[in-house]
């Protein structure tokens, strides 16, 4: 009731002339639209009114004045911007909410011709907001690029997915220091298969197997490193690349939450890592368990 009372005060400026004079839509008042913006919006209302739909959305690219405001579809959620929801702790909340509200679409990304496109410290939402990337892969499949825009549908509704390929266009997973400084020291190795490496082209490339029920599912590795140089490992997928730094150090254990990862849900067998430096792995572990939720009043 409270967002119809907003959406009916905005509204009122329609009747006054001189507030609306630009190409988009009349709540907007008076502005010079950037080129390529009104034909994106045009789109992208037309895509939903083809699917007959009006009801409630998450938006995860961060953008609620197109979706929340131009087109009328309500936010599925307390957060209609997800940036609100950094801490962990608001992350379970909202993935909470997400899993109350169960929209049928999200938003989840801006392609990177996207004429709205910006970012404000160059880290991703996937990697931001990890929890939120992987309940929303592992309940939504992508279904459609509407003007750069890619939208997710709820996967119990039986849509027709895109390809893995799909995720290509995104940037990639890169976590940048972020595994590293999270990154503690093992005291015991897990039972895990001998970690086959070689070097080629100056390389460590590691090959990790992926069990396969958890192939393109929501995951967590953890690579216990006996050795590490500093530098840089990359994952290739068929929906793009994964990256993260290895700080220097001895008997580390490195925490790689794939699953946030659309790359990773783009794989459909086991991979291989490339490391820049000299890296010695010497035991793997996979971890799969629920995203956590948590419900506030």
């Amino acid at each position: 009731a409270r967002w119809q009372d907003v959406t009916a005060a905005l509204g009122a400026v329609h009747a006054r002339p001189e507030l609306t004079t630009n190409v988009i839509d009349p709540k907007l008042g008076p502005f010079k639209a950037g080129e390529g913006i009104p034909a994106s919006v045009r789109a992208v209302r037309s895509y939903f009114q083809s699917r007959s739909y009006d009801g409630p959305i998450f938006d995860f690219a961060n953008q609620p004045l197109l979706f929340h405001y131009l087109l009328d579809l309500p936010p599925a959620t307390r957060f209609p911007y997800v940036s609100l929801a950094i801490h962990p702790h608001l992350q379970t909340q909202l993935v909470g909410e997400l899993s109350q509200a169960r929209p049928r679409f999200v938003v989840y990304a801006k392609g990177p011709h996207n004429p709205m496109q910006g970012s404000w410290d160059d880290v991703h939402n996937m990697v931001r907001h990890y929890q939120v990337s992987r309940y929303i892969l592992d309940n939504y499949v992508p279904v459609a690029w509407v003007a750069e825009h890619l939208l997710l549908e709820r996967a119990d509704t039986g849509a027709k997915r895109l390809p893995g390929s799909t995720y290509s266009a995104l940037s990639p997973c890169e976590w940048g220091s972020i595994l590293a400084n999270w990154s503690v020291p093992y005291t015991e190795l897990p039972a895990s298969p001998p970690v086959k490496t070689s070097l080629v082209d100056g390389k460590q490339r590691i090959e990790v197997e992926v069990p396969p029920d958890l192939r393109g599912k929501g995951a967590t590795l953890e690579l216990f490193v006996d050795s590490a140089e500093e530098g840089r490992v990359a994952v290739q997928t068929p929906g793009g690349w994964i990256g993260w730094k290895m700080h220097a150090g001895k008997q580390r254990r490195y925490r790689v939450p794939l699953g946030s990862c659309p790359q990773w849900h783009a794989l459909e067998g086991n991979f291989v890592m490339e490391h820049t430096g000299a890296l010695k792995v010497v035991g793997t572990r996979w971890v799969s368990e629920p995203v956590k939720a948590f419900s506030a009043p």
